[in-house]
């Protein structure tokens, strides 16, 4: 067993056949065997197969060809899957395509898709010596949906369609054989011998002896099938009857029938092609022409079958992303003297659609959306891009007005299944045909999500200030490893004050970057770019880490300990095991975890149902949990009553509003709401004496802000702290 609970096959080709004949016989473990089974279907096609333990994110290497550069150093460090995917995509993929890959292949993504999808396939480009190579990534879950604890991922030239489709229809049946199965209707012992031992060393073959047995196999196994034979004269039904059932039947015609018969009536031959036959058989058997037939059938229906796979979103029907590619360009080709636009729609919250309505009526929006676009597409192309977000290139339309896009946007949530959705467009306006479609598409996305945060402005355009946004985004993102393992990410902490005593009660932890030129980072700048790339569940646990080392660093010392809160940011709240994780860092530094509140946003207490285990699973470990910026969106005041927060904290846009006689009347019911529920109340961002005064009298429990006190670096904090003993201006639990 491999050290993270995957199997270790470092085994040469004919020690795996070897243990295939044992898979056969029965005497191998039953996850050994469903590995080998992928290991033999896949045979050299594959340059690199890893398994990743599902708990643990840790990795298995099943097959490595050595061309990835830096993965093989990341994995000997025992490395998480993000640590390992972040690497092989910063040092191999090519830089158009680096991050999309990297928001697709979170191991959060990965884990949500596998559970609604046996496999996927992922495309991509690898820039290696000098040269543009076209990748795929296959994802397969070893268990179904609801309990897997083993992804496989594959990686692959895409030269091996076939093969691909071959790996998918393994993990699909949970079967792993390799050989195609062939259906015969026949009711003649003899025939269906004769055809059996024509096919048996290349196929499975399944028998049936009249056509009543044949259809009961066909609609039970049509999706396993690659073809059927189907005599003609037989008792029961007829090879014609079987046919005519067959042709309306969407499912079961998917499967192609070759006829076979014993009469050279070309009207009887053309009746079992105009029902659906795809190939006609003549008795007595010709084997060279029997498999000649059958494997030509197969090729053109698998190839074809790929090719649609590949050509349209199974979801939507509209072109995937890589047929836009081909489409787009050949768009452009044809029409060189004309101006074109690209525009990529980015539906905002999607995931908090299907968390509250469900994923059917998440799949009924995307549908609705893809027609949508496509209607309003004008003498151009639309295409799924991503998950939630579609992409489209037309002609420049001159005479359009200037705000054509936002009454389009209008009509399209008006109409849209469900309310209030919400729809950012990014336009690359007269694209520059040197650049790659990709690189359109890129500049298009750079300016839908300039406007993400930005609650007032439904699209932009690319334009300078858009491009050097993302280059400071990816900036940030190059920095990141180099910036943990160099410490340059340290925690900051601003004290809170008991309202009525004044005296310093706790603190909360502050991310602060200051890159080793001295460079200051603001928050603001490098957290909504960790946000978007997924860097921040790391950051998040760097930070706990980092903090809980602080905390009994004071305990060492000597120091009586107040509660110093840590942020958990949205996506830390999805990732797996975050609880086992967090409890297991504090129980291993040695910090009681009643010392360590975690404080979660009212954005993310949004989702108060979907997070309810996870805050209870929390409470349950011994943290206290605060409920941070409570009042900056759109309140949920029902997120109160259902999740079991400690502490609830005003956002400064609230204590902005004291004074105002509305905001003075709502911070006040806010309180004794709060306190009904058994919940102290934190202001943060109270500057002035009024403020405070306020907040006094309407029983506030605990102050935040410039007013008290500013974020202080660690040493200063410490100081900070031992002058407040000194004076009795400390007030603990």
């Amino acid at each position: 067993m491999g050290k993270n609970g995957g199997i270790e096959l470092h085994k040469t080709e004919y020690e795996q056949f070897d243990l295939l004949d044992r898979v056969n016989d029965g005497n191998v473990d039953a996850d050994v065997a469903r590995y080998m089974r992928i290991i033999h279907i896949l045979s050299n096609n594959i340059s690199d197969l890893y398994g990743v333990n599902v708990k643990t994110g840790g990795l298995t290497v099943f097959r490595q060809a050595g061309e990835a550069v830096g993965v093989n150093e990341k994995i000997n460090m025992g490395a998480h899957y993000d640590v390992a995917i972040s690497t092989y995509i910063d040092n191999n993929v090519y830089h158009e395509d680096r991050e999309e890959m990297r928001r697709a292949l979170s191991f959060y993504n990965v884990c949500e898709l596998l559970k609604k999808n046996e496999s996927f396939i992922y495309r991509y480009r690898v820039f290696r010596n000098n040269t543009i190579c076209h990748f795929h990534l296959k994802c397969a879950r070893i268990g179904d949906g609801d309990n897997f604890e083993e992804i496989i991922y594959a990686f692959a030239s895409d030269e091996e369609d076939i093969k691909r489709e071959i790996l998918q229809q393994s993990i699909a049946t949970g079967t792993g054989k390799q050989r195609r199965k062939v259906l015969v209707i026949e009711d003649n012992d003899i025939n269906r011998a004769m055809l059996r031992e024509i096919l048996e060393p290349t196929y499975e073959v399944i028998e049936a002896c009249d056509g009543d047995e044949g259809l009961e196999i066909l609609r039970g196994r049509y999706r396993e099938l690659s073809v059927v034979l189907l005599d003609l004269v037989m008792p029961n039904k007829t090879g014609l009857e079987v046919l005519e059932i067959v042709k309306d039947s969407p499912s079961l015609s998917s499967v192609p029938i070759i006829v076979i018969t014993s009469s050279n009536r070309d009207e009887q031959e053309a009746k079992c092609l105009d029902l659906g036959a795809v190939d006609v058989l003549p008795k007595p058997y010709n084997p060279v022409i029997v498999m000649s037939r059958i494997r030509n059938i197969i090729r053109m229906r698998e190839s074809a079958s790929l090719v649609g796979n590949i050509e349209h979103d199974e979801l939507t029907g509209i072109y995937t992303r890589q047929a836009f590619y081909q489409h787009a360009l050949a768009l452009l080709d044809a029409n060189p003297g004309i101006e074109f636009d690209m525009t990529i729609a980015d539906v905002q919250s999607f995931k908090l659609i299907n968390s509250i309505y469900g994923e059917a009526k998440g799949d009924e929006v995307l549908r609705y959306m893809a027609s949508f676009f496509e209607t309003n597409t004008l003498n151009g192309i639309c295409a799924r891009y991503g998950g939630d977000q579609f992409v489209g290139i037309a002609p420049a339309a001159q005479d359009r007005k200037r705000d054509w896009l936002l009454e389009m946007a209008s009509e399209l949530e008006k109409n849209c299944p469900i309310p209030n959705v919400t729809v950012k467009y990014g336009v690359y306006t007269n694209v520059d045909r040197e650049l790659t479609v990709s690189g359109m598409c890129d500049r298009a996305l750079l300016a839908v999500k300039s406007i993400k945060h930005n609650f007032e402005v439904v699209y932009t355009k690319y334009d300078g200030p858009v491009s050097q946004r993302r280059q400071r985004d990816q900036l940030f993102e190059s920095r990141f490893e180099e910036a943990l393992k160099t410490g340059e990410f340290y925690p900051w902490f601003q004290p809170k004050f008991d309202a009525v005593t004044g005296k310093l009660v706790g603190a909360e932890a502050l991310v602060r970057w200051i890159m080793k030129d001295g460079t200051f980072v603001s928050p603001g700048e490098f957290i909504p770019t960790f946000e978007e790339d997924g860097l921040i569940v790391r950051l998040d646990e760097y930070m706990f880490r980092n903090v809980c080392t602080k905390v009994k660093m004071w305990m060492d010392r000597g120091y009586q300990l107040l509660p110093i809160s840590i942020n958990l940011s949205r996506l830390s709240l999805h990732r797996e095991g975050t609880v086992e994780r967090y409890k297991k860092i504090a129980e291993e530094i040695g910090v009681p975890t009643k010392y360590l509140p975690l404080e979660l946003t009212e954005s993310a207490a949004l989702h108060s149902i979907q997070i309810k285990n996870f805050t209870d699973a929390l409470k349950e470990s011994g943290f206290q949990l605060h409920m941070d910026d409570f009042g900056a969106g759109i309140s949920s005041l029902a997120s109160l009553n259902i999740l079991p927060f400690d502490v609830v904290k005003l956002d400064k846009s609230l204590v902005d509003f004291i004074g105002d006689a509305g905001g003075d009347e709502m911070l006040k019911h806010i309180i004794e709401l709060a306190h009904f529920k058994n919940m102290k109340v934190v202001a943060e961002g109270v500057e002035q004496a009024e403020q405070l005064e306020f907040l006094r009298q309407i029983n506030c429990d605990i102050i935040q802000g410039y007013y008290y006190c500013p974020p202080l670096g660690y040493e200063r904090f410490l100081q900070f702290l031992q002058r407040c003993i000194e004076e009795d201006n400390v007030l603990f639990e």
